[in-house]
């Protein structure tokens, strides 16, 4: 399952907008296990609908033991799901 790779749960919400055409379809992931690649966290989004782009961003300087991402779903509704689910 999607759960396999976490020791912890992610926590999402949606990201603050750059662009109208991504308002509410762009979600903020925090939590997020340092060594989680970028394919791990298109695989946990997947099954909400189709990803249009991801990223992970950590600083291993800062030695912070959690990274942050974003995922941008193609609809709305998609990212909705993937909040009520997650």
């Amino acid at each position: 399952g999607r759960w396999i790779s976490l020791l912890c749960f992610p926590q999402v919400s949606f990201a603050r907008p750059s662009s109208e055409s991504i308002k509410f379809s762009n979600l903020y992931i925090s939590n997020l296990p340092s060594a989680m690649t970028q394919q791990e966290l298109e695989h946990l989004f997947s099954d909400f609908g189709s990803i249009i782009s991801s990223k992970i961003l950590s600083n291993p300087k800062a030695g912070s033991a959690k990274s942050v991402g974003f995922i941008r779903f193609d609809q709305r509704a998609e990212a909705e799901l993937a909040i009520s689910q997650l």
